[in-house]
């Protein structure tokens, strides 16, 4: 501590300066059907099951330069399967959110009938046994 000297955007007597928040991100919806995966990351599977088995200990970055060289010593011919992996994945994306979709607006559909009649007596007009209170009343100054 006696060498520590405080970062350059702060004082010694004020506290750190918090940085900008950016937008909040927006909830994901856990219905939604989940997203493609490519050719590559298919392959990656595979191979990195079979690099961690002849190599223990290996680290995960060099797992993943592993894979790399790997996909791109490949032909397109030794590539077309994951390809076609992708492909079918592909197919079952569209059609999971096709019906993810149509739900959803069902559902939107069903909901808005009910926001339209709430069963209030309509508009923001108080009750009759609510309309003046004491202080409403008008005063004699």
């Amino acid at each position: 501590m006696q060498n520590y000297s405080p970062p350059s955007d702060m004082d010694e007597d004020e506290a750190p300066v918090k940085a900008k928040k950016g937008k909040a991100k927006k909830a994901k919806d856990p219905k939604a059907p989940k997203r493609t995966q490519t050719a590559y990351i298919l392959f990656g599977k595979v191979a990195r099951a079979k690099i961690k088995e002849e190599n223990s200990g290996i680290s995960q970055s060099d797992i993943m330069k592993m894979i790399g060289a790997k996909w791109n010593a490949m032909s397109d011919e030794e590539k077309k399967p994951y390809h076609d992996q992708a492909s079918q994945d592909k197919a079952r994306f569209e059609s999971e959110k096709a019906s993810y979709e149509q739900n959803k607006e069902e559902e939107q559909a069903e909901e808005e009938p009910m926001d339209e009649d709430d069963g209030s007596d309509g508009g923001d007009q108080p009750a009759d046994d609510e309309d003046l209170d004491d202080d409403d009343e008008p005063t004699d100054d």
